[in-house]
């Protein structure tokens, strides 16, 4: 059988999730798998591990949705005829095969024999948790705690202001919950809050390896806790806490100094007003010299001609004597 990988995104074709399975045990893989490798994965045997847990988790939950939408409720014949599109047929043929065993049959019926006696089931569906986180971090602007994404989870919100949890075990879970993490107002009880994380772990159970309970797929021990894998992630909580802080100040630091250079930038353009003003302001007293000097030049220049010209000699008949009076006195004689 060849190792196709089909089309639509599928993560895995048969012979590589059985090929996973082999280096999950610790066997050498067959020499049908080609695809990848553990001396292809980079990092320690640790990470390795990581890694082929993860990609077969993805393989057992594509193989879900391909059984219950293509496979359950049809005859072995129809199943097998109806190829999923973007699947291997051969891988089909082999998939539908196993689930027809008597043995995955007692399987699946146990599963939901335990499925109907489930406390706290998940009631958002198909919505992961990190949706949830993105929404909460989005409504409050901060990092939910997995007390409250427990809460999302299995609980709704009624238009009335009522709570409507999915049991009564959820509820009782989050309400010790709350009242461990929460300051008691009794001062007699002597009993010291914890953290919320602490105050979850505590009511919840140390975290399974591989699974971090409402904090997301992809999230294990080592991702969660860090270095050490604690019952309590308070260690790396305080790690993420502190590197949020230290973002948090460098932005205010940069916002400070954006508004501080805004505020010089503003305090400039009224300066730079000012001499506009000014400039315009000397604008019109140099042309109100100018014309001064223009007219002071006129005017002494006027002066001047009016200094240099000859003066004017008196005429004859407009010049009376005594001796033209005597003789016309004595012509009146």
């Amino acid at each position: 059988m060849s190792a196709q990988r089909p089309k639509g995104g599928v993560p895995l074709s048969w012979e590589e999730y059985e090929a996973f399975q082999l280096l999950l045990k610790g066997s050498a893989a067959s020499s049908s798998f080609h695809a990848v490798s553990s001396s292809d994965l980079d990092g320690t045997a640790h990470t390795d591990k990581e890694m082929l847990m993860h990609m077969s988790s993805m393989h057992r939950t594509w193989r879900g949705v391909l059984k219950k939408r293509h496979y359950t409720g049809k005859s072995f014949d129809d199943a097998i005829a109806s190829v999923p599109a973007g699947v291997n047929p051969q891988d089909w043929q082999i998939m539908c095969a196993k689930w027809n065993t008597s043995d995955e049959q007692n399987i699946a019926d146990r599963n939901k024999t335990n499925h109907s006696h489930q406390s706290m089931p998940y009631r958002k569906g198909r919505k992961s948790h990190y949706q949830l986180k993105d929404d909460f971090r989005l409504a409050h602007d901060r990092e939910p705690n997995r007390v409250e994404i427990f809460k999302i989870g299995r609980c709704k919100e009624l238009p009335d202001g009522n709570e409507q949890w999915v049991d009564d075990e959820s509820r009782s879970r989050y309400e010790r919950m709350i009242q461990l993490s929460t300051p008691s107002l009794d001062s007699e009880s002597g009993s010291t809050p914890i953290s919320a994380e602490e105050a979850f772990v505590s009511v919840m159970g140390k975290d399974r390896s591989g699974r971090i309970r409402c904090g997301g797929s992809r999230e294990t021990r080592r991702t969660w806790y860090g270095t050490g894998e604690g019952s309590s992630s308070t260690d790396y909580q305080q790690q993420i806490n502190n590197i949020e802080n230290t973002l948090r100040i460098e932005v205010e630091e940069l916002r400070t100094e954006a508004r501080r250079r805004d505020s010089e930038m503003d305090d400039m353009r009224r300066e730079l007003e000012q001499l506009r003003k000014r400039e315009s302001e000397m604008d019109d007293i140099h042309r109100q010299m100018l014309q001064m000097s223009t007219f002071m030049t006129q005017f002494q220049t006027s002066q001047r001609f009016a200094a240099s010209a000859p003066s004017r000699a008196p005429e004859d008949d407009h010049v009376d004597t005594d001796a033209e009076g005597d003789d016309y006195d004595d012509d009146d004689c």
